[in-house]
C-alpha cells in the first residue's frame, strides 16, 4: 500500500513508516520532584510501553521541564544535570539499565535565569514484548539552591509510539 501525502509518496516520522503504526500510548507525566543534592541523582517516576510485536521499532518523545531555582545573578553559577535511563524486563534500575541520551547527562545552565524546557527522541529496537521502563533523573552540578522538574515549565511527560517492520 502506497501513501501519498501532498504528492509525496510513503509517510514517514524519523524515517519510520506511519502506516505500520502499532500503537500510540498516551501522554505518561514524570511528576513533580525536586533536589538540592550535588551527589545524589533525584529520579522522576516511571513511565512505561508494552511492546505488542517483538522486533518493532518503539518511539519515544521526552518533554521534560527542568527548573533551577536561581533567583539573581549575585549567587552565581547553578549548573544542574538531566539523566534519563531505560530498562527491558523489570523496573530494577540497580543494574541493566540504558542512558537515552548520548552521554550519561545533559547539563542545565543557569545563572541568574531559571531552568529548561527542552524536547528528545529515542527510538528502540526491541527483541521481545516484554515491558520497557523509562526514568528522567535531576542532580546539581554545583550551587545550593534547587533543581526541580516542573509540569508547569513544560508537558513534563512522554508519549510513546510502536511501529511494526
Amino acid at each position: 500500500m502506497t501513501v501519498s501525502i501532498h504528492g509525496t509518496e510513503g509517510v514517514s516520522l524519523n524515517g519510520i513508516p506511519i502506516i505500520n503504526l502499532v500503537q500510540i500510548v498516551p501522554e505518561q507525566n514524570f511528576g513533580e520532584s525536586g533536589t538540592a543534592s550535588t551527589s545524589e541523582i533525584n529520579w522522576s517516576n516511571l513511565a512505561s510501553i508494552t511492546p505488542k510485536v517483538a522486533g518493532s521499532t518503539i518511539l519515544g518523545i521526552f518533554n521534560p521541564g527542568v527548573v533551577l531555582d536561581v533567583d539573581n545573578d549575585d549567587q552565581g553559577a547553578n549548573n544542574g544535570r538531566l539523566y534519563a535511563e531505560y530498562k527491558v524486563g523489570d523496573s530494577d534500575f540497580s543494574s541493566g539499565q540504558q542512558t537515552l541520551l548520548p552521554q550519561s547527562w545533559i547539563m542545565v545552565p543557569a545563572r541568574g535565569g531559571n531552568g529548561m524546557q527542552t524536547y528528545f527522541h529515542k527510538t528502540i529496537t526491541t527483541s521481545s514484548t516484554d515491558i520497557i521502563y523509562f526514568r528522567l533523573g535531576i542532580m546539581k552540578e554545583e550551587g545550593s539552591r534547587s533543581i526541580l522538574f516542573r509540569n508547569g515549565w513544560a508537558t513534563n511527560s512522554v508519549i510513546f509510539m510502536e511501529y511494526a517492520s
